[in-house]
């Protein structure tokens, strides 16, 4: 598991930003986080996860890039918006690779 130099944060994950990345780093999963990772179709941008998936051992999410984290799945999905409206208004494209 990596994380994303620039961690996109949503706002109630940003408040408690020290704690949201120690937990990430260390798999301490709390119910209600989630994270944001490059997909795993091709015809997708990201999927939104909840945090725990990814400590599934045999899971495809293993080694995923997180690139973002919120708490609570609605939070996780305005992050993605904002990520991808961010995306296609610096880029033109939603390319994810290329914008980060």
């Amino acid at each position: 598991m990596r994380m994303y130099d620039k961690l996109f944060l949503g706002p109630k994950a940003a408040k408690h930003r020290f704690t949201v990345l120690q937990r990430i780093r260390h798999q301490k999963w709390v119910d209600g986080l989630y994270v944001l990772v490059p997909s795993s179709n091709p015809e997708n941008i990201m999927d939104i996860l909840p945090a725990a998936a990814l400590s599934e051992q045999h899971g495809i999410y293993r080694d995923a890039l997180i690139i973002g984290a919120a708490k609570g799945y609605d939070e996780a999905c305005e992050l993605a918006g904002t990520i991808v409206a961010g995306m296609f208004r610096e880029r033109g494209d939603f390319n994810l690779e290329a914008y980060l």
